[in-house]
């Protein structure tokens, strides 16, 4: 698997764009299986939150599909409660 870190962009349902530092971007689709809800992902964007995903490519996709969202634990346990 991949990684990417960076800042969120935009949170549409599951889905969600990625920019690094340096001016790249990625779309994620958020896997069923990922320990991170799609409301936390609002909060994390709201926040300016730096995260790093850990995805695979999406077959016959533009979205990459994400396994795993890690923050800061203080900034995923502050989204957790404004759920």
């Amino acid at each position: 698997m991949k990684w990417m870190e960076g800042t969120v962009l935009y949170v549409q349902e599951g889905r969600f764009a990625l920019r690094e530092a340096n001016g790249a971007g990625q779309i994620f689709v958020l896997s069923h299986r990922a320990a991170i809800e799609p409301q936390q992902l609002q909060e994390l964007h709201r926040a300016r939150s730096r995260v790093r995903v850990r995805f695979t490519d999406g077959e016959q996709s533009m979205w990459a599909v994400a396994h795993a969202v890690e923050a800061e634990a203080a900034q995923v346990a502050a989204a957790a409660e404004r759920v």
